[in-house]
């Protein structure tokens, strides 16, 4: 059941839910290099190429590894690639401390996060684009 419910969310938000959308445990030919840095993953696209909006889940602890996503309006544009890695136990869940976004095989952006952590307080506020600014922050004294 929570597995059918967190591919069902992860269908939504990377925009590929369709009638035609299917869970495969196939890869694509040319996924299998990121096979050899992770275990088995769900692959859930409505297509079985790299040119379709697909997500990939880890299968054993059920991270989300890889989103192809269009970013790019034109009907023509190829998805960009977005990758999480190096995940990390934190506050009895996983945090992907390593994101790559790709495009045509280039990462054009990455992020590497440190000094993370769970259970941090935040106030309503904080997510009041109008008041972000004048609520405390979880850094920097704020």
């Amino acid at each position: 059941m929570k597995k059918t419910i967190l591919l069902a969310i992860c269908l939504i938000l990377a925009g590929c839910a369709s009638t035609q959308t299917s869970i495969n445990t196939a890869v694509p030919a040319n996924g299998v290099e990121l096979l050899t840095r992770m275990h088995d993953v769900y692959v859930a696209n409505s297509a079985s190429d790299l040119d379709s909006p697909q997500f990939w889940i880890e299968r054993e602890h059920l991270q989300p590894v890889r989103f192809l996503v269009k970013f790019a309006p034109a009907p023509d544009a190829k998805p960009d690639d977005i990758r999480l890695e190096k995940y990390v136990p934190v506050g009895g869940g996983w945090l992907a401390t390593h994101v790559a976004i790709m495009e045509g095989g280039v990462v054009r952006q990455a992020e590497d996060y440190s000094d993370w952590r769970a259970d941090v307080a935040i106030a309503n506020d904080f997510f009041v684009a109008e008041k972000w600014s004048d609520v405390a922050h979880w850094f920097s004294g704020r």
